[in-house]
């Protein structure tokens, strides 16, 4: 995926129950994610700049990991048959967070 417009289309495909208001709402709460853990001093930057593509695909990911914890907000840690998933107030799993990279500074 390499634009908004793909990650919302791929998503309203994969979820056709989610109603497209509700689609923009997760997509906000990921792309912010994304853009707080990237770039952690640069709050000037508002949107998934155009040479960080793969952005789209973490974005996507975190949207499916949104939508299927919810009903279960208070929940922050889950582990069934050895498999343990843990998830910080953002409700995104450690896991999925640590793929990404934080810049410290623009160069």
């Amino acid at each position: 995926m390499q634009s908004e417009y793909e990650v919302k289309e791929a998503f309203a495909s994969a979820y056709d129950y989610i109603t497209e208001d509700d689609i923009d709402i997760i997509y906000g709460v990921a792309e912010k994610t994304y853009l707080d853990k990237a770039f952690p001093f640069a709050p000037d930057i508002t949107k998934v700049p155009e040479n960080r593509p793969r952005a789209y695909d973490w974005i996507y990911d975190c949207m499916k990991e949104i939508s299927d914890k919810a009903g279960y907000s208070s929940m922050t840690h889950y582990s069934e048959n050895g498999i343990s998933i843990t998830w910080d107030n953002s409700g995104v799993s450690k896991s999925l967070l640590d793929r990404i990279t934080p810049q410290a500074g623009i160069v």
